[in-house]
């Protein structure tokens, strides 16, 4: 008997080891990096990111880097290309590019969080490496969407479908993503406006590693791509962490020169998201208890007057708007939970940077502060669990409606923080 249960526990080790020993040899010829991009096309921005891929291609090839593309064009039908290898034909193919077409694939719905979490399979399937980075372009809206909705949507807009990813799908896409690379998704980066906000990296924090976005609008050339990809080519041995943050300063250094737009982007670190959010309900409750305290109320309205905000008037800038409350406050309990946010916020954002004077109070992520009238959709996301949006409720006795208040080039602060201009 016993001669037989040892036979038994060999034939369970050996077979046992057999998909450990696959999976690391597996590992140990993938590449350093896959990196993902999500273009969505099919909308006013189709020359734009057609432009984007082409910025690729110049940043030049490594043995350890894969750059995937899927792009669904206006008009057009969707492909998918390797801009890490060169196609076979000495010139470009009839979209412009000189990379290696892998498959087309017809009409797809980019603003379908199946297709986005397929691309993703297709990709670890076919691309597999240590660390990989998923990129979407299109349009963005930071937790919400443009028009009148019982569930305010986020980014990628698909002007053929007329659908697009809400703050839930996006969540749970990447829910779905973490599941497919048996890990967090190392790095997730949206070449897309306004996406750089608390509620938006809330709802994805358990899937992500680190969220590469803008607070503001994203001007049309999108990021610098050739200025991005271009140093991991040489030096693919970076952390996710260091990439991450090469980017903002790289994205903003393009458009330093750009005399009509102002920009802002951020690393944000997703492990220091639910501490962040954790005070920031800390913070509301003490403004709930103060809620017959009418100069502390209109202290409060005081600090939003002043706070950086950007296109959507309803995105303040959290670490402006701290500093703000602490100037302007004389309530001590809500004098140290501002402080508190703030020190949770400086832990979350690790990289900062900006162009022009429009955002020159932008330091790494918003979060949403309407000024007269609360938006009922804010209740269908996950970061409502907090007691952030009581307050919004308390503090401006608000009018539960669908719109929100836009940017007016009108307008002005006393810090002279307005900014905003329409493209991504």
């Amino acid at each position: 008997m016993i001669k037989k249960l040892s036979v038994l526990l060999l034939t369970v080790l050996l077979l046992s080891n057999v998909p450990l020993t696959y999976a690391h040899s597996a590992e140990a010829s993938a590449k350093k990096w896959t990196i993902m991009v999500y273009s969505n096309a099919d909308n006013n921005l189709d020359a734009d990111l057609v432009n984007d891929v082409i910025e690729m291609q110049r940043a030049g090839t490594s043995e350890s880097v894969n750059v995937v593309v899927e792009i669904d064009r206006l008009d057009k039908p969707a492909r998918r290309y390797c801009v890490t290898e060169r196609s076979s034909e000495s010139a470009p193919d009839d979209w412009g590019f000189s990379c290696k077409k892998l498959e087309e694939l017809g009409e797809v719905d980019m603003g379908d969080m199946k297709e986005l979490v397929k691309f993703v399979k297709w990709s670890h399937e076919n691309y597999p490496a240590g660390k990989y980075m998923l990129i979407i372009q299109n349009h963005g809206y930071g937790w919400k969407k443009k028009k009148k909705s019982a569930d305010f949507r986020g980014i990628s807009y698909d002007d053929q479908s007329g659908h697009n990813l809400s703050n839930k799908e996006l969540g749970a896409a990447m829910q779905m993503i973490c599941t497919i690379l048996g890990k967090r998704l190392d790095i997730f980066g949206t070449d897309a406006c306004l996406m750089q906000m608390l509620e938006v990296n809330y709802e994805i924090k358990d899937f992500v590693n680190f969220v590469v976005a803008s607070e503001e609008n994203i001007p049309g050339p999108g990021w610098p791509y050739e200025m991005i990809f271009g140093p991991l080519m040489k030096n693919p041995q970076i952390s996710p962490k260091e990439f991450a943050s090469m980017i903002p300063q790289a994205f903003c250094e393009s458009y330093k020169n750009d005399s009509k737009n102002s920009t802002a982007m951020s690393s944000v670190d997703c492990s220091r998201v639910g501490e962040l959010a954790e005070a920031v309900d800390l913070l509301a409750e003490a403004y709930i208890e103060s809620a017959g305290d009418s100069a502390e109320i209109a202290s409060v309205k005081a600090a939003l007057n002043g706070a950086q905000k950007f296109y959507d008037r309803t995105s303040v800038d959290i670490g402006h708007l701290m500093k703000r409350i602490i100037e302007n406050s004389k309530n001590e309990k809500i004098i140290e939970r501002a402080r508190l946010v703030l020190m949770a916020y400086q832990k979350a954002v690790f990289e900062n940077a900006t162009s022009g004077t429009a955002t020159r109070n932008a330091s790494g992520m918003s979060i949403y502060f309407p000024t007269y009238h609360f938006n009922t959709c804010y209740n269908t996301i996950k970061f409502c669990g907090f007691r952030w949006d009581e307050f919004l409720k308390m503090a401006h006795k608000m009018t539960q409606c669908y719109g929100d208040e836009m940017y007016d080039p009108t307008a002005s602060d006393a810090d002279g923080a307005n900014g905003g201009w329409v493209s991504y």
